[in-house]
């Protein structure tokens, strides 16, 4: 039996949130079945050594072109189909986060399917008219979540919704980590809320903050905040802490590898984003990691918690997350337990890595098949 063979593009690992993503997925896949391949602009970044150890082949060429000129668009493309159809994958599946359609315009013309992942809430403005020639040029899409089905692709046949999953191998409930403990220098006493986010405006730190000092239990609390905090707004939330006066009960650990680690310690998680988000992995890890979740009602975060609307809350909104705080810190075992099994069962039935991968594999039999008749 001939393999599916499948080309992923994206454009590096150096970022690694999105390669991840991929390679935890393709490297489950059916290998008596299919045959992934993978092709990047460079190999930047310490990942890139992981991917190149998975034993799937990955190329590094570059396989975006400029849409301007149009003829350096043309030039390029062929140049592009020149080296998909050096390789004969049957799919051509794009990673990119953005609206370039340079690669589907060379997945057709290799005489390839193309197909892309809609990661972001991107779509108006001046890349309004790419996002849609990319559609139009598309044989499918996986959408990962349903305001981006209901807002950018109403009544597209082409269209699923496929969300992203989480490894219930790597991520399950485990027993608080006395190291991450002792490492951060947080008493045994303190109750822990952990947020895993990088310092940028739209995953609203500064609200949790304020949110976190306004609590009833914020002498008795952590705040631990894991990812990048070396960005512009540093400067501007330290200064906001210093005038809120919270001392070390705020945490900035940086970017970790240990994520598991970290989140075992927490009571509770909380994504405070203000703005629109794809499909945050973090809150997905939390809630398989038996963590009860907070997070805001904005397109990305509310399908996770589509059946716990309590756990939802509004963005932009220190007071709400004071309230949840307390609300959520104060719940009797029960109760808490009650939330982290319902919390389990919706990973287990929509946001398992093995749900991901099963759709993945039977949206490439689909594809193939058509391409068949």
């Amino acid at each position: 039996m001939k393999k599916i063979r499948i080309l992923y593009t994206i454009p590096n690992f150096d970022t690694a949130g999105s390669g991840i993503a991929l390679m935890k997925m393709c490297t489950r896949l059916d290998l008596n079945v299919f045959e992934p391949m993978i092709v990047c602009l460079h190999d930047r970044g310490a990942y890139f050594e992981e991917v190149r150890r998975s034993g799937i082949p990955v190329y590094v060429f570059p396989y975006l072109s400029d849409l301007k000129p149009r003829w350096r668009l043309l030039l390029n493309v062929f140049r592009i189909s020149r080296f998909f159809r050096s390789l004969s994958p049957d799919i051509v599946f794009s990673y990119h986060y953005a609206p370039n359609f340079s690669e589907a315009i060379a997945a057709k013309l290799a005489g390839c399917k193309f197909a892309y992942v809609k990661k972001n809430m991107g779509w108006e403005g001046p890349s309004r008219n790419q996002w849609k020639i990319r559609t139009w040029l598309s044989d499918a899409i996986t959408v990962q979540n349903t305001d981006m089905m209901k807002t950018f692709f109403p009544g597209n046949k082409k269209a699923r919704l496929v969300s992203i999953g989480v490894d219930q191998e790597e991520f399950h409930p485990r027993l608080p980590s006395p190291y991450v403990r002792s490492e951060l220098g947080i008493d045994a006493d303190s109750k822990v809320i952990v947020c895993v986010a990088n310092l940028i405006p739209k995953k609203g730190i500064e609200y949790l903050i304020r949110g976190f000092v306004a609590c009833s239990g914020f002498q008795q609390s952590r705040l631990v905040i894991v990812g990048n905090h070396q960005t512009i707004l540093w400067d501007e939330t330290r200064a906001l802490m210093e005038s809120l006066s919270v001392g070390d009960r705020v945490i900035f650990t940086g970017k970790r590898s240990d994520i598991p680690a970290v989140l075992s310690i927490a009571d509770l998680f909380i994504l405070p984003s203000t703005g629109d988000e794809g499909a945050p992995i973090a809150i997905q890890e939390a809630m398989t990691l038996g963590i009860p979740v907070i997070t805001t009602d904005t397109p990305g975060n509310r399908d996770q918690l589509d059946t716990l609307r309590d756990q939802l809350i509004p963005p932009n909104n220190a007071q709400a997350i004071a309230s949840a705080i307390d609300r959520m810190l104060a719940l009797d075992q029960q109760l808490r337990d009650s939330i982290i099994a319902q919390q389990w069962d919706i990973i287990d039935k929509r946001y398992s890595l093995k749900e991901e991968v099963r759709q993945h594999e039977a949206l490439y039999k689909e594809l193939v098949m058509h391409k068949s008749r």
